[in-house]
């Protein structure tokens, strides 16, 4: 599974659970996510608020985690 695929079909969850775990400290690639997130919103796919909110919450939620 490729990262585009995982953004496209699950959307705002992939894009949560991409930043937590980058967050927490796993090596995944959220720097990439976040691209693809972006792109789906120039696509209008995905609402700009929306992948901000989440984009943040998870940088949140993944940070207390991680400590």
């Amino acid at each position: 599974m490729d990262i585009w695929f995982l953004i496209t079909h699950w959307g705002y969850a992939a894009l949560f659970l991409f930043v937590v775990l980058g967050n927490v400290g796993i090596p995944v690639p959220e720097t990439c996510v976040l691209w693809v997130a972006g792109f789906q919103v120039w696509q209008r796919r995905f609402s700009l608020p929306a992948v901000l909110g989440v984009g943040i919450v998870a940088a949140v939620v993944g940070d207390n985690c991680g400590y």
